[in-house]
């Protein structure tokens, strides 16, 4: 065999992958780029921030989690890169939908995995952010590990623990009385995992992230759970993104204040509240027979939230995509 020929081969295999371009994936469904731009850049039906929110998100996955993967690389390259402009004063920002597959992708569906929770709260923290280069970037770094922008040990020891009912209740106060929605990016971090160091191998984390929308309607919650729960779009599928009342949202938030209070070794109530909120059983999981290795042996929760205040139905309609 030749070697333009072995390179052939190679190249093929690569975009026989999920490395495929995006216009031909594209093509496999009978759409068009054009027809891509049209459905992400379409203005949410008049309503409130979290609708605009929660149709924006189904805009995104309207061709798939696959597409999706593609549309978030470059959506993050750009970003990343500085290779967007925001429009004076109205707030747009114009992003190049290149139709090449970026440098270093080989598969998307690896590189960019919906069952992420941490890509699934970059997404909805960076669609809910405002047309402001800093904090964009911010939204993007907050859960990306090779941007920067998880927290360390020493970041642990040094800040307090946040209070997601504390957050919850001023977000709540903000909706009732000023009728302003707001954003948050709640991390929920296996402290104790860190201090393992080299040993940390050996045990599964707890760790999680999920994004809560607290507004004048209600409040939604998205999330997804690494390769053994569920994917973003599925969550959002199943329902478990629709608006909910304020008991249950409560409900929720109570139940999560509860769990990170709990001190000591993991038990039978901490996986009760963690099942009860991220729909997963890590005793069933981590088990004697389960498909991943022993829970982190001490538990020990650390909550960060990033928070965006007044979100507007202009923020969730920032991005201008544009063919390039």
């Amino acid at each position: 065999m030749s070697i333009s020929s072995a390179i052939d081969m190679i190249s093929h295999f690569f975009q026989s992958q999920s490395g495929t371009q995006l216009p031909d994936q594209l093509r496999s469904q009978g759409k068009t780029v054009q027809d891509l731009i049209g459905i992400l850049n379409s203005p949410p039906p008049t309503g409130t921030p979290l609708a605009a929110l929660a149709d924006k998100l189904e805009r995104f996955f309207a061709l798939g989690p696959h597409v999706a993967s593609m549309i978030f690389c470059r959506l993050q390259c750009a970003l990343a890169g500085s290779e967007y402009t925001i429009e004076k004063p109205d707030g747009r920002v114009r992003v190049p939908l290149r139709l090449a597959d970026p440098p270093g992708v080989v598969d998307y569906s690896v590189q960019f995995p919906w069952n992420s929770c941490k890509l699934a709260t970059t997404l909805v923290l960076v669609l809910g952010a405002p047309a402001d280069d800093e904090i964009l970037h911010e939204a993007l770094k907050y859960q990306s590990r090779s941007l920067g922008g998880l927290p360390t040990l020493e970041m642990m020891r040094q800040t307090p623990s946040a209070s997601l009912g504390l957050a919850f209740q001023r977000a709540k106060a903000a909706a009732l009385r000023e009728e302003k929605t707001t954003l948050m990016g709640v991390g929920l971090v296996d402290a104790h995992i860190f201090e393992l160091s080299w040993r940390a191998h050996q045990y599964f984390s707890f760790a999680h992230s999920f994004c809560i929308g607290v507004g004048p309607d209600g409040v939604r919650i998205w999330q997804a759970w690494g390769k053994h729960g569920y994917r973003l779009d599925v969550n959002i599928a199943d329902g478990h993104a629709r608006l909910r009342t304020w008991d249950e949202a409560e409900q929720f938030v109570g139940d999560f204040d509860k769990l990170v209070s709990i001190k000591g070794s993991w038990n039978a109530k901490c996986n009760k509240l963690y099942k009860k909120l991220f729909l997963v059983d890590i005793n069933q999981l981590c088990g004697p027979n389960g498909l991943e290795r022993p829970v982190t042996p001490k538990f020990q929760p650390w909550v960060r939230i990033m928070t965006h205040e007044n979100v507007t139905c202009g923020d969730i309609n920032k991005f201008l995509w544009e063919l390039t």
